[in-house]
């Protein structure tokens, strides 16, 4: 059709009286929908009512699921009814049991102390009931059926009377399952003086007795037992006889809610399962079919009549509401009638419509305004309701009386008082005498001046017992502002009160206990590591003495040296371990090339590795930064524990440490550190606790043949692990037996400049640099006098640190390589003596300052940290870690030489 002819179909389309058109859509619609109905329910009908019965099934199955499990507490609680009758009572008091031995009464009707009214009255039906005395012998016993008990019931022993003690019991007595309570008969001071024993089987009697809430639907009820399942009893045996397979009965029923019972204590595993027969669902699902057919035939042919007729109608109504509106208009408005030649009823009502649009909208939403904050108010009503009815807190609600109006069901359960026993009362009666005076002045002062008073009250229950309760009270108004009532939440607080003390009490011993702890530690390290360091440093000079003169007495000298070693490096352990737990362990950020620190690495371990006939073999990624910003020297004490321990733990083979960057992309700037070996190898089994305290290599002392090979105390990995965690990185673990460990560690770090290039050649130091060396401790000077002249280095040695300052205002400081101080016997482990060295100008402000031993306290620690060039070697000292640090300060001194004549 042309562009042109379209806006005509429309206006035709327009004019068309609306009674045509309805006609016409609902024909057409009705026609199609009937159709496509029909065509889709008769091809998934069948299904979807399956599907449907099927869910049914499962409800019903879940709510006879619940109402078995009930009916079995409900065991537990009838004997506890039973057990507290006074006809029980009175019979016990007429006939004490006397002889330890008498023959067992055996009763086929109501006994005495069981009256006919009160088995009738009983929850659940009473099968075999036992009266046993104080010493739990069995004394008489009814059987409804009068047949005789299982031989297990009349053996009565301990652990099935505790077992069964207040709550119910599913066990087997003999072939068959039973269901058995117990409840002790106390006397007036609370003592036992006989027991109850209820005992029941599960059969179909018991699926069947009138007492029982399970009512199936057009199928069976069956307790399942054993696998495979096995029916045990059934309401209905002729469908579900016991003993049969339930695979058999999966053939003709549909098998639902097959779940296991959770009611008690049990021994026995006990399943209900609902059965409904396949058949039955068939011959319903082909009628329902058929009926919905001829339903949807009827249906369509009676909605699109209906329709035609409600065309009419509505065309007729519409019409009678357009003349109306255009009255309304005319005569209300003042408007004058728009032209509406071209439009159909809707059209023209919705013409008219318009001049009411503002008005109408306004009212509409006023009104919907206000229906929706009386819907939502009554909501939140019925919601507060049901919180306050089940809150696990006491609600009291008093008038401006303060007599009480309403308690809920929690403050019974928390005073002890019924709500009919408080109601019209004042909340005096929960009063001790032991909440202040002032506290009770301070309640009211605030409630009637109508603000929220929350405060905590020593308070007493019904039965004279005190506690500890947090009162929260609000005040209710009406609609004009007026107080009416207030509202009290009351919450038991007694075990957290009791809580706080006693951790209170805990915390304060345990602060104590850490204090003098952490004291013993810092006394008895210091007071242990000046001698072992001399012993070591001193052995060091006499073997270097005895290469030639006396090379038998290496071996002893080695010895020495070794447990020295071994010795210094435990107390280091234990000291550090407790730092770190004590969270007193501090970081040292500090720029330093990675290169030289895994060389150094290297050469502090080769002589090692060469002795057991292993190499060592170091490997940096072209990759990383050339420096980094970290704590050098925590990272080290690190990876020298890994290292040493792979050369300790490797027979042959060697050993290997690399360093790249974190192959794991979501690990950004991270650099990951790997000590390799081709050792002993960890099994998996013990890879879970490498890193507990005083475990070697998964190895506990129940295993000591390892530790006594090897040495240590097993808290190398321990403090590795949590010194790596402090710096923010984290430590893994890759072992097979027999071929070796991996640890990695990830440690994220800070670049201070680029990518790492070719190694830079070693500069060469200056001709006779000059260094200054202070110690109190003679041996010491001594040891350090040998070393540094061993790389011609001029020595002047100063007696103790606190001599440095007042030496360098009278010399020419300038020429001084590095400062080396010893200051361990200071208070403040040197910090102050530093501190006097870099604000007096004598030295220039990049001069390195070596100092042997940190402070143990941390505002020493951030103070030092503060300052520039300084380096801090932890005790015990190694030979290496010194001569490191001085070659590190020849090489700086050099270059600022150099840099100094260029200018």
């Amino acid at each position: 059709m042309p562009a042109h002819d379209t806006p005509s179909l429309r206006i035709m389309m327009r004019r068309t009286p609306l009674a045509i058109k309805m006609l016409l859509a609902t024909v057409v619609v009705g026609v199609a929908t009937w159709g496509g109905l029909d065509s889709w329910q008769t091809n998934h009908l069948k299904g979807l009512f399956h599907e449907h019965l099927v869910d049914t099934v499962w409800e019903k199955a879940l709510e006879n699921q619940v109402a078995f499990e009930q009916h079995i507490k409900a065991h537990a609680l009838t004997l506890q009814l039973l057990a507290s009758q006074q006809s029980l009572a009175d019979y016990l008091d007429k006939r004490p049991f006397k002889k330890a031995h008498a023959p067992l009464a055996f009763h086929t009707t109501p006994p005495q102390w069981l009256p006919q009214q009160i088995q009738d009255n009983a929850l659940v039906a009473i099968r075999n009931l036992m009266l046993l005395d104080a010493h739990g012998i069995p004394r008489e016993l009814y059987s409804k059926s009068g047949e005789a008990p299982p031989k297990a019931l009349l053996s009565v022993n301990a652990p099935l009377l505790q077992l069964s003690h207040g709550q119910p019991f599913l066990t087997r007595l003999g072939n068959a399952p039973f269901l058995i309570s117990s409840a002790p008969v106390l006397d007036a001071k609370g003592a036992v003086r006989a027991t109850l024993l209820l005992a029941n089987p599960l059969d179909n009697a018991f699926l069947n007795a009138p007492h029982g809430p399970i009512r199936p639907f057009g199928g069976a009820l069956a307790l399942l037992n054993g696998d495979p399942a096995r029916v045990v009893a059934s309401n209905q045996p002729q469908l579900a006889p016991p003993g049969m397979l339930l695979s058999k009965l999966e053939e003709r029923f549909i098998i639902a809610g097959k779940s296991f019972l959770e009611a008690g204590s049990t021994d026995l595993t006990l399943q209900l399962a609902s059965l409904v027969e396949i058949r039955e669902f068939e011959n319903l699902n082909s009628s329902i079919l058929v009926t919905e057919r001829q339903q949807r035939a009827i249906t369509a042919f009676v909605l699109i009549l209906s329709s035609i007729i409600m065309m009419f109608w509505v065309t007729r109504t519409i019409r009678a509401v357009t003349r109306r509106i255009t009255s309304f208009v005319m005569e209300n408005l003042g408007a004058k009638p728009q032209d509406v030649e071209d439009r159909d009823e809707l059209g023209i009502l919705e013409a008219q419509f318009e001049h009411l649009m503002h008005e109408v909208t306004r009212t509409r939403d006023d009104l919907q305004a206000e229906m929706g904050e009386r819907s939502k108010a009554e909501t939140e009503l019925r919601k507060l309701s049901q919180a306050v009815e089940q809150s696990a807190t006491a609600v009291v609600i008093t008038d401006v009386d303060g007599r009480i109006n309403y308690v809920n069901p929690e403050f019974t359960r928390l005073t002890g008082y019924r709500a009919d026993e408080v109601i019209g009362r004042t909340p005096r009666i929960l009063k001790s005498g032991e909440t202040p005076r002032e506290t009770f002045n301070d309640l009211w002062e605030n409630i009637s001046a109508g603000r929220t008073w929350q405060g905590i009250l020593r308070n007493q229950k019904k039965n004279g017992q005190r506690y500890w309760e947090k009162n929260t009270i609000s005040v209710i108004r009406d609609g004009d502002g007026a107080i009416t009532h207030y509202l009290s939440v009351k919450e038991d607080i007694t075990p957290r009160i009791q809580m706080e003390r006693e951790l209170q009490r805990a915390h304060e011993a345990a602060e104590a206990a850490n204090l003098v702890k952490n004291r013993f530690l810092a006394n008895i390290s210091h007071e242990l590591r000046t001698p072992i360091n001399v012993i070591r440093a001193s052995t060091q000079l006499i073997q270097q003495q005895c290469q030639e003169s006396a090379p038998d007495k290496l071996s002893h000298l080695q010895n020495i040296q070794s447990s020295a070693t071994r010795l210094a490096s435990m107390i280091d352990d234990l000291v550090n371990l407790s730092r770190v737990e004590t969270k007193q362990f501090i970081l040292h950020k500090a720029p330093f090339e990675i290169r030289p620190f895994l060389e150094s690495l290297k050469l502090a371990y080769d002589d090692t590795a060469t002795e057991k006939g292993l190499t060592l073999h170091v490997d940096a990624d072209g990759s990383l930064p050339v420096s980094i910003l970290a704590d050098e020297g925590h990272l080290r004490q690190a990876l020298e524990s890994l290292l040493s321990n792979a050369i300790q733990f490797t027979a042959q083979g060697g050993v290997a440490i690399t360093a790249t960057m974190d192959p794991d992309p979501s690990a950004a700037r991270i650099v990951r550190f790997s000590i390799s070996d081709t050792g002993d190898g960890i099994p998996s089994e013990k890879l879970e606790g490498i890193f507990d305290a005083f475990n070697q290599g998964g190895v506990t002392s129940q295993e000591g043949e390892r530790n006594a090979i090897h040495g240590g105390m097993g808290l190398g990995l321990t403090f590795t692990k949590q010194l790596v965690e402090l710096m923010g990185g984290r430590i893994s673990v890759h072992s097979e037996p027999e071929r070796g460990s991996v640890f990695h560690l990830h440690i994220p770090l800070e670049t201070t400049d680029g990518i790492m290039g070719p190694a830079p050649a070693d500069e060469a130091p200056p001709q006779q640099p000059h260094m200054v060396v202070a110690s109190h401790n003679p041996v010491v000077r001594m040891i350090l006098k040998r070393i540094l002249d061993e790389h011609h280095i001029q020595v002047v040695e100063l007696d103790g640190c606190q001599a440095t300052g007042a030496f360098l205002e009278n010399a020419q400081a300038a020429r001084y390589v590095a400062l080396v101080l010893d200051c361990s016997h200071l208070p403040d482990g040197g910090c102050s003596e530093i501190e006097r060295i870099r604000s007096g100008e004598t030295v220039n402000t990049d001069t390195p300052i070596v100092l042997l031993g940190g402070p143990s306290d941390s505002d020493a620690v951030s103070r030092l940290n503060a300052l520039s060039g300084l380096s801090i070697l932890d005790k015990p000292l190694q030979r290496d870690q010194v001569v490191e640090a001085v070659v590190a300060a020849v090489n700086q001194w050099n270059r600022w030489k150099r840099s100094a004549n260029q200018i």
